[in-house]
């Protein structure tokens, strides 16, 4: 199987113009970045709310009752975030008719659950209610397999940092070639749904192609059918994250590179180095500050036609020493077997007659 190097990093050349929500301080701006340590935040903290939770006609209602007697509550349609989207369902709730309580919901954003209360007993009718399929049970994190009943203050039975999704939009600032998808490092769960809607228009409203990537513990790659974009949404649905945020590193929009012949003789070097700096002093005694090591390999492509050493020139001149590329040594199972990686050297290529280049081909693994 021949290896495929990802290098022309289109998302990091674009600009991200429109977005759900996102942590000042840890902008969706830094999944532009090159260092996989570095990360973008969805809202969190004191005073925030957390994340977005939009409200539309599929979940507006709240069915409640005092006395026995249905009661409805409607929540009026809009983005909120957490503290308002509590204060919105108390409002809903005690401007319901007939009612006779008065009702208060807080958010919590440590435990990023809602609590519905009031002065006497009262009963949520998430199971039986005229309106449970269109209730805030879902935004709101409460099951709908029965109704609270006979207490005077009900929490949510699951966390919610945002609902449905956090989502952040890129203009790559030209139809581009797209075949490869990637996200480097992250916080996600295993429920999470993550989708990447590759659009021709900057509202989506058309020409869309939809890709799920599939949830891999550290960083998720994909290789997908060519397409011609030019806007990308990131949308990640993982409302019950156990941490207050949704994380993002280094995202990869690109299109592969895969040279006309595989590495050469049996396979390639496989080493390492060293970068702890080492010292002996004049009396012999050794200093020495440690540093992780950092593994290696050498790649020695032999006979590649004119094509792959142009894209291998192309290669060379858009990453140099300091950006990053992916080298992927099986595309079947790119999550496992590929390498980030910076260039060792500038090495050129060897003309050895027509449609015969060499290329050695040194990377070292970024941590």
């Amino acid at each position: 199987m021949k290896i495929r190097l990802v290098y022309n990093n289109l998302w990091r050349k674009g600009t991200i113009y429109n977005k759900s929500d996102q942590h000042p301080q840890y902008p969706w701006d830094d999944t532009l970045l090159d260092t996989p340590s570095q990360f973008g935040h969805s809202r969190y903290g004191a005073g925030t709310g957390n994340g977005t939770f939009v409200i539309t006609d599929e979940n507006k209602y709240i069915d409640f009752d005092e006395t026995g007697v249905e009661l409805t509550g409607t929540v009026a349609l809009g983005t909120y975030n957490g503290l308002t989207f509590a204060a919105a369902i108390a409002a809903a709730m005690n401007a319901a008719p007939g009612k006779a309580l008065t009702y208060a919901c807080v958010y919590n954003e440590t435990t990023a659950k809602f609590t519905i209360s009031a002065g006497s007993v009262f009963n949520i009718l998430w199971n039986s209610g005229s309106h449970w399929q269109y209730s805030i049970a879902e935004p709101a994190g409460y099951a709908t397999a029965q109704n609270d009943v006979g207490l005077s203050a009900y929490t949510s039975d699951a966390r919610r940092i945002h609902w449905p999704a956090v989502y952040f939009d890129m203009d790559l600032l030209a139809l581009s070639d797209i075949n490869f998808l990637g996200i480097i490092n992250h916080n996600l769960t295993t429920s999470c749904i993550i989708s990447l809607i590759l659009s021709t228009t900057p509202d989506f409203s058309s020409g869309n192609t939809t890709e799920t990537l599939t949830f891999h513990a550290n960083s998720i790659f994909k290789f997908i059918s060519l397409v011609n974009k030019r806007y990308v949404r990131v949308k990640i649905e993982d409302p019950a994250n156990p941490n207050p945020y949704i994380q993002i590193g280094p995202i990869w929009v690109a299109k592969y590179f895969e040279p006309s012949r595989t590495f050469s003789g049996e396979g390639y070097e496989d080493g390492g180095e060293d970068p702890s700096d080492v010292e002996f002093s004049p009396a012999g005694v050794l200093y020495a500050q440690p540093r992780p090591f950092i593994d290696g390999i050498n790649i020695v492509f032999n006979r590649l036609d004119e094509t792959s050493k142009s894209e291998a020139r192309a290669l060379i001149e858009e990453v140099g020493l300091t950006r990053s590329l992916l080298a992927v040594f099986d595309y079947s199972a790119p999550n496992t077997n590929t390498m980030l990686a910076r260039l060792e050297e500038i090495a050129y290529l060897t003309y050895l007659g027509n449609n015969r280049w060499t290329w050695n081909c040194g990377l070292r693994e970024i941590f």
